[in-house]
């Protein structure tokens, strides 16, 4: 008896596995299939195009493979409850023999999907009609009750609905299953026609493809025992897809297909599992961060106190410094964009120092905020435990509000969002002066560009403290994800990227009502305006969407404008990275720059009696308590040299040639690569940081060298 019941376990166990590995080598076909197109440049360099496209298979078997044995267990155990006498088994006995308790669960499941699909048409509806949550919310809580009212009287009436289909238990019970089923595909039906953008946005194809494999896995348990034919075909899909899988595990894959498949993002499924299990031996943030002397750039100098910059001068200007979330270049006016979305900040453009080609240090705020506010490269920059997503500073770091606040500034900080810069964690240490006011109005509205810059010109207005130049910090969030549009409306569409065009529009309108008051004459101290950003936004252009977790040009390239007086109207196409912000803010007022600091003081090209001399630019994106993307970038000239640690998958773009960065160089100039991988392994440990840390080996450096980079001064 023991050995029948472990031979019929067995029997299901393999069945189960097949039905779990037949719709893996499916999906594996599927992935190849998607991400062929961007194997193109591989397969033009390479002598032997149909290997290089077996190992593209061969890598998309192998996350398929292990996306198949993951989905296995949890389907083995939904058959393990359904086959159970006590539990599956018994409702299924019970719904067949009773036919008003399945005409009943009939019915309910049939309301519920309906009532679902209402509610999301009806969520739709009124996101597109209205802005505000409150109007949402007051639509949901009049129409709500009425719609969750048709639960129970479907379910009574789907007894009668169901009586329509009554002939014997047995196929009244299957033709009950089927209009559940059919209930089931309308539902989703529904909700993709309806939302397919939203789907796209969320990239949850993955998840669909694995509960896709979970319910092959449990077809199998009843369909292979019972037809020969499903067992052949599953024996050979299984061979097949372990067969590809084997020599994906055994064969490295080319830097190409890391690219594609693993760190874009190339497929529908298989980049989550092949993410999870390809990583390099790299230690995380704590760890790298216990051997770093926290606040300097180089390991033989203090790190930085605000006292040492000295005081300001009796006629120092006021200085307004504006941060624009999710800012692209290449979304602007000034960065010739299809659009005119800025279009008033390219007029103001000819009076302004506006540098093309500006790079934020990161790729998300937390990170890209935490350099530019101490000039040092953000590896440099201790962050302590806070909020996921919030900016966070250690009380012995030295920002630019403290520098100022040392040298005589009134500082202050008008925050919108308090998770985003929590002041007990140190985020707006040195703003004596924090308005909260923004608060209340973008919770509301869900935009507040128009009622921050009204708060802006208000304290510009009051004059101030004889003798005391004010400071004034705003991040304005209207560009960040969901794209709101403010007043401007969807002129372009309702798409997220015409959204994101649309409340740049929004946000350029209002950032000309400040210009029109710091460079006219009501104002009643002169007045420095810095606009810059966090960093910017990308729409799938690579394969990524949002921000933080790559460095092509759409994420880390953003505007750098300066106005005021001292400040020469003139264009610099030259690279430049956001760490400069601090240094040359102080170096503009006359104040001592501290020689800890990683970011150059670019005072003097805002005058015009210098040129920025060309130095390489370094980015880059760390694993964090918010998100696990490891990315470092290093640009040089028109050169731009990308890698990803964990991975250690590399890119390599020339800008002139190939500005949109489609064309992956790292494959035919190995030289090239080489000479970044020492460079960047050169300036890590002029900084006191460990090469290994960002997967690259060590390299010999003497103590007389000197380095190239952009963090050197």
């Amino acid at each position: 008896m023991d050995g029948n019941r472990i031979y019929r376990f067995g029997r299901l166990f393999m069945a189960g596995l097949l039905g779990t590995l037949i719709l893996g080598l499916a999906w594996s076909i599927v992935d190849f299939w998607v991400a062929f197109p961007s194997m193109t440049n591989e397969l033009a360099h390479t002598g032997s195009p149909r290997s290089a496209l077996i190992l593209l298979w061969a890598t998309a078997a192998k996350g398929a493979l292990i996306a198949s044995l993951w989905m296995f267990i949890p389907a083995l155990l939904a058959f393990m409850v359904l086959d159970h006498p006590r539990f599956g088994r018994a409702c299924y006995e019970k719904l067949v023999r009773d036919e008003s308790s399945a005409a009943t669960v009939v019915g309910t499941i049939v309301g519920l999907l309906l009532l679902s699909l209402l509610l999301f048409v009806l969520v739709i509806e009124l996101n597109d009609r209205f802005n505000s949550p409150y109007v949402r919310a007051l639509g949901l809580a009049v129409v709500g009750p009425v719609l969750a009212w048709s639960v129970p009287v479907l379910s009574i009436r789907g007894v009668k609905l169901s009586g329509l289909l009554r002939t014997q238990s047995e196929s009244y019970f299957m033709r009950s299953i089927l209009l559940c089923g059919g209930a089931l595909l309308f539902w989703l039906g529904g909700i993709f026609v309806l939302a397919y953008d939203v789907f796209d946005v969320l990239g949850v194809g993955w998840i669909l493809a694995c509960l896709s494999i979970f319910c092959g896995g449990l077809a199998g348990f009843w369909l292979v025992p019972r037809y020969r034919v499903v067992r052949r075909v599953g024996v050979v899909f299984t061979v097949v897809l372990v067969a590809l899988a084997t020599t994906g595990f055994v064969v490295e894959p080319t830097n190409s297909i890391r690219i594609s498949v693993q760190v874009r993002g190339n497929t529908v499924m298989v980049h989550v599992p092949l993410r999870w299990i390809e990583r390099a031996p790299v230690r995380n943030l704590e760890e790298r961060m216990a051997n770093v002397r926290i606040g300097s750039c180089d390991p033989e100098i203090m790190p930085a106190d605000p006292r040492e910059v000295g005081g300001i001068a009796a006629d120092a200007p006021d200085i307004v410094l504006v941060t624009v979330d999710a800012f692209r270049w290449d979304r602007t006016t000034m960065g010739k964009y299809r659009r005119k979305t800025t279009p008033k900040l390219n007029k103001w453009a000819k009076k302004a120092t506006v540098f093309e080609r500006a790079y934020t240090p990161a790729a998300s705020t937390r990170q890209s905020m935490r350099a530019i506010f101490t000039g040092l490269i953000p590896s440099l920059v201790e962050s302590p435990k806070g909020p996921r997503w919030g900016l966070t500073f250690t009380p012995e770091q030295a920002t630019l509000a403290e520098y100022l606040h040392a040298a005589g500034y009134k500082t202050i900080a008008l925050i919108s969002d308090k998770s985003a810069f929590p002041e007990q964690y140190g985020a707006l240490d040195g703003f004596e002066v924090i308005d909260y006011s923004p608060v209340k109005i973008h919770k509301k509205s869900k935009y507040s560009a128009d009622f921050k810059i009204d708060r802006i010109l208000a304290h510009l207005r009051k004059g101030g403290q004889k003798g005391v130049p004010r400071f004034i910090w705003v991040h304005l969030r209207e560009l960040h994800r969901p794209y709101v549009t403010g007043t401007v409306g969807r002129v372009y569409g309702k798409k997220p990227s015409d959204r994101y065009d649309a409340g740049m529009r929004f946000v350029d309108n209002q950032l000309d009502r400040l210009l029109q008051y710091v460079t006219g004459e009501e104002v009643s101290r002169p007045t420095v305006l810095m606009i810059a950003s966090d960093h910017g936004e990308g729409f799938k252009e690579h394969g990524h969407r949002f921000h933080g977790s790559a460095l092509y040009e759409e994420f880390i390239r953003v505007p750098w404008m300066v106005w005021g007086p001292g400040i020469k109207g003139q264009a610099i196409d030259v690279p430049v990275s956001l760490i400069d912000i601090t240094p040359s803010l102080l170096g503009h007022l006359g104040l001592d720059v501290p020689k800890a600091l990683c970011g150059r003081d670019q005072s003097r090209v805002f005058a015009g009696e210098a040129k920025v001399e060309p130095e390489p630019v370094y980015v880059e994106v760390l694993p964090d308590k918010a998100r696990n993307y490891f990315v470092v970038a290093y640009i040089d000239g028109m050169s731009k040299y990308i890698r990803y640690p964990s991975s250690n998958a590399e890119e390599l773009f020339d800008l002139a040639s190939d500005p949109g960065e489609e064309k992956n160089l790292a494959l035919s100039n190995e030289d090239k690569v080489q000479e970044f991988r020492e460079r960047l392994a050169k300036m890590y440990l002029s900084h006191g940081l460990a090469p290994m840390d960002f997967g690259l080996k060590p390299v010999e450096v003497s103590k007389d060298m000197k380095i190239q980079n952009t963090t050197r001064r």
